[in-house]
Formats: C-alpha cells, sequence, structure tokens
C-alpha cells in the first residue's frame, strides 16, 4: 500500500478547516527553487529525489507574499534544499523578489559554484543585501577529497565561481555586500588544505565545516545505544519545500509520509498546524511509533542546529 501523505487536512466540527494564526510563530523556511543539480555527489543525501523542475517567477512571488501575510517570523528562508540554485537562471530575479515583497529579511542559500560566472556573480551581488550569507560549497579541502565525492574535473571550476562571486561582492556597493563564506563538508582531520583554496578564504567571511549528513540522521560527533525518541529540531518548527511546492517536515523527508501540505495550493497556517501536530505526535508516541521518523538518529532538539 502507498504511503499516505499527511496533509489531509482536519477540519472543524463544521467541515471547515481549522484555522490557526502564525502571528509571532517562529519558522525555518528550506525552499528549493530548482529540483535538479548539475552535478551528482557520491556523497549527496538528496540525489535521489533530483528531477528537472525549477520555480517560476509568479510562483515564488506568491509564496513570498503568503509568508509576508501570515504574521510569522521567518528566522531563516534557505533558497536550497534538494537542488542547486544556480540551474534556475531566474536567481536574481527572485532575490529581487524578496527585496520587494519581504525587505530586509535574510535570505542563505549554498551553491557548488561551478555555474557562477562574471555577469550571473554581479546580477546576484547586485540584489543581496549585508544580511544575507551565500555558501560556495567545498567538499575535504584539497582537489583530492573535492573530486572523489563530486566528480572529476569540479575543483577549478568551485573555485573560480567562488572568486568571482567575491570580486562581485567587492565591486558592490556597502549596502549590497551579502555574507560570502566556504562550507566544507570534513573528512579528515590530516587534510593538507590547498593553497588557493586558503588564498580565497582569506576574502571569506566565514568558514563552516561539518559533517557529512546521512539519510537515517546519524551525527559523527553522537553515538546512540538506541534511537532518540523526543522529536528533532526540524520537526515541526522546519518547512523544507521542494520545487513542486510539497512542504516536508525535516530535510531528511522524502517520502509521502512526511508531507505535510503544499505551498502554492494550501493556506499556510493549515501547513504550519501540521507540521506542529507532526512535532507533538513525536513527543506523546515517541520516533519509533511514527513510521516516517522511526529509527532515525537525528539529535533531538529545540533551538537551530546547522544543516
Amino acid at each position: 500500500m502507498a504511503q499516505q501523505a499527511l496533509y489531509d487536512l482536519s477540519t472543524g466540527p463544521a467541515g471547515t478547516l481549522k484555522e490557526r494564526s502564525l502571528a509571532g510563530e517562529k519558522i525555518w523556511v528550506w525552499m528549493d527553487i530548482s529540483g535538479t543539480c548539475n552535478l551528482t555527489c557520491r556523497d549527496c543525501y538528496t540525489k535521489q529525489s533530483h528531477e528537472a523542475v525549477l520555480v517560476s517567477v509568479e510562483g515564488f512571488r506568491e509564496t513570498l507574499e503568503k509568508f509576508a501575510e501570515s504574521g510569522a517570523a521567518f528566522q531563516k528562508l534557505h533558497l536550497n534544499w534538494r537542488g542547486e540554485p544556480t540551474t534556475n537562471k531566474r536567481l536574481p530575479i527572485l532575490l529581487g523578489l524578496r527585496n520587494e515583497i519581504m525587505p530586509g529579511v535574510p535570505i542563505e542559500f549554498h551553491t557548488n559554484g561551478t555555474l557562477l560566472t562574471k555577469k550571473n556573480s554581479a546580477a546576484i551581488i547586485a540584489q543581496t543585501i549585508p544580511e544575507d550569507l551565500i555558501y560556495v560549497s567545498i567538499d575535504g579541502g584539497c582537489r583530492e577529497a573535492h573530486e572523489a565525492n563530486r566528480g572529476e574535473g569540479t575543483w577549478d571550476p568551485t573555485l573560480a565561481g567562488l572568486e568571482m562571486l567575491l570580486d562581485a561582492r567587492d565591486a558592490a556597493p556597502e549596502a549590497q555586500r551579502p555574507h560570502l563564506g566556504i562550507y566544507e563538508i570534513f573528512y579528515d582531520r590530516r587534510t593538507r588544505y590547498d593553497s588557493e583554496l586558503m588564498r580565497l578564504s582569506k576574502r571569506c567571511a566565514s568558514w563552516m565545516r561539518v559533517n557529512v549528513i546521512q539519510t537515517g540522521g546519524e551525527e559523527r560527533p553522537f553515538s546512540y545505544l538506541t534511537t532518540p525518541q523526543g522529536p528533532c529540531f526540524w520537526a515541526g518548527n522546519a518547512l523544507c519545500i521542494t520545487a513542486r511546492g510539497d512542504v516536508h517536515v525535516c530535510l531528511l523527508s522524502f517520502r509521502p509520509d512526511g508531507r505535510v501540505g503544499n505551498i502554492f495550493r494550501d493556506d499556510l497556517s493549515d501547513i504550519v498546524g501540521n507540521a506542529r501536530d507532526f512535532r507533538q505526535r513525536i513527543a506523546d508516541k515517541g520516533r519509533d511509533n511514527i513510521s516516517h521518523c522511526k529509527g532515525c538518529q537525528k539529535t533531538e532538539g529545540t533551538v537551530d542546529e546547522p544543516e
């Protein structure tokens, strides 16, 4: 039997959708503006879900308007989850819509850097603000480790993309300069870091190192004898939105029973309500009694955690 999606929205006594106020609600959003990626990395935990779908300008506009009218406090508006955002050539236009509809709300996105050019780097930076955060992702800190994961010939284009983005930032007015950083999948403390990467890193505002994300939620610094039973941070707090608009409960959700709505079709208050209910069910019943979360090793949490 196929898994039942969770977003069959419940109704009140009169058969109408339950209404929930979002005033004061804190929401973290990961929204794919592209469902595809130009790479097929060995350790990518989302590659099985890649699809040739791009978010339209109108679809993005309607979503931002829905967010802006909700009264919720958006803690993060992250423009990628499963896909590479620069495969959507409308990215600068979409950033401009943020400035129009949700001015001042910070945006974050990660890019592998290989599709960056002088032209699109300048167009992206022209629509950013200092509170925005853009990471160029690097694997392992050297050519050998990077290309073992991402494929032969990917190292030089990534560094070139990083440099073009840095050049565009430095040429822009102060009011448009975002926070630019390196986002490294960390493999080995004994790595000898590439000299060109180190040179470029001195122009970056930050360098974040993270472990490989496993599809089962395993995290290298932690070891569990039994599965954690409480909800992780993501469940109920994060809206993870595919390029088709389907909203999932966490970044590790790829099954239909992890969906809590569709951002293009459903009311945001109902979507958030379904996500909050999902979190409460985990808290009440335990993770192993929720089919979608059973066996997941993601740490329990109530505060924002690096993805």
